[in-house]
């Protein structure tokens, strides 16, 4: 019986350690410039969060829902993603769809939170 504890115990400090190491490799990226260096990776994003409909910081989308932080400092964490509208999609899409909300063409960064599809929520 005290084997199968020992190796619950075991299985889960290795579970939080790797969980841990990850966590400390995590880059901060607080510059707009090099966000195309992260494409497709986990990172963190610090600075002021815009307040603006859809909130971003350093220009990547980012929820700030619970807390909205707004105005203020803050962080988020999520796979970095990016994507390009040209005005051409956009007017195709005007087209087949007919008015719809949008921010026109553009290069737009959104940071996904790591274990569901959802844009990742802003923290102090």
């Amino acid at each position: 019986m005290w084997k199968i504890i020992v190796t619950v115990c075991l299985v889960q400090f290795l579970s939080y350690a790797s969980y841990a190491e990850e966590k400390i490799n995590i880059p901060i990226v607080t510059n707009q410039s090099d966000l195309d260096l992260y494409l497709g990776k986990v990172i963190t994003i610090r600075g002021k969060v815009t307040n603006t409909k859809i909130p971003t910081i350093i220009g990547v989308d980012v929820r700030s829902d619970a807390p909205d932080l707004r105005g203020d400092i803050g962080e988020a964490t999520g796979t970095l993603r990016k994507w390009t509208v040209t005005q051409e999609e956009l007017e195709q899409t005007i087209k087949e769809e007919g008015m719809i909300p949008n921010r026109g063409p553009g290069t737009f960064y959104r940071l996904k939170e790591v274990t569901s599809n959802l844009t990742a929520q802003v923290r102090r």
